[in-house]
C-alpha cells in the first residue's frame, strides 16, 4: 500500500486532534479525587459538653458511649364500659321500593327496544320501497331506449314509423345505438 503526501497529511491531522481531545479529557473531566481517609466531616450539634469551648475537637474515629435510658413503663388506660346495645338488622332482603323501581327500568327498557325495532323496521320498508321505485325508473329508461332504437333501424328497412324522407339510417347512428342498447 503506498501513501500519497495528502494521506501522510490527513493521517497525521487526525492523530493530533484526537490527541488534543483526549488531553482535554484527561486534565477536566478525567481527574479523580481521592477522598481523605477519615470519612467525612465532623458536625457538632451542641449536645456534647465538648462542643461549648472555644475549640473545634478532632475526630478520633471513636463513637462516644451512648447513654441508656429506659422507657417508662406504660400506663395501663382505664377500659370505659360502653352499654350494650341490641344490634338490629334487616331480614328483609329486598324492598318494595327497590322491586318497583326494577319493574320499572325493565318496563322504560323494552319500551326502548319496542321503538327501536319500529324504526328499523320503517326504515327497511322506506329503503325497499326506494329500490322498487329506482327499479321502476331504470326499466321505464330502457324501454324507451328500445322504443328509440326501434323506430329508427325499423326506419332503415321501410317498415315501422320511421320519419318521412329518411329511409336508411347512417352507420353512425346504428352503431351508436346499438352502442346504447348493449350498454342498458
Amino acid at each position: 500500500m503506498r501513501l500519497n503526501k495528502d494521506d501522510i497529511y490527513s493521517l497525521i491531522g487526525t492523530v493530533a486532534f484526537h490527541g488534543v481531545i483526549l488531553l482535554i479529557l484527561w486534565f477536566t473531566v478525567l481527574k479523580t479525587e481521592v477522598p481523605d481517609e477519615d470519612g467525612g466531616v465532623l458536625v457538632n450539634f451542641g449536645n456534647v459538653d465538648a462542643a461549648a469551648g472555644m475549640f473545634e475537637p478532632k475526630y478520633t474515629g471513636q463513637e462516644p458511649p451512648q447513654e441508656t435510658t429506659t422507657p417508662p413503663p406504660p400506663v395501663p388506660e382505664p377500659q370505659v364500659e360502653t352499654p350494650k346495645q341490641e344490634l338490629i338488622t334487616q331480614d328483609i332482603e329486598e324492598s318494595v321500593a327497590l322491586e318497583d323501581a326494577k319493574k320499572k327500568n325493565e318496563e322504560e327498557k323494552r319500551k326502548k327496544q319496542e321503538a327501536e325495532k319500529k324504526r328499523k323496521e320503517e326504515e327497511e320498508k322506506e329503503r325497499i320501497r326506494r329500490e322498487e321505485a329506482e327499479k321502476k325508473r331504470l326499466a321505464e329508461e330502457r324501454r324507451k331506449k328500445e322504443q328509440a332504437i326501434s323506430n329508427k333501424v325499423a326506419g332503415a328497412f321501410g317498415m315501422g314509423n320511421a320519419e318521412p324522407g329518411r329511409i336508411l339510417a347512417s352507420w353512425q347512428e346504428i352503431l351508436r345505438y346499438g352502442v346504447l342498447y348493449q350498454g342498458i
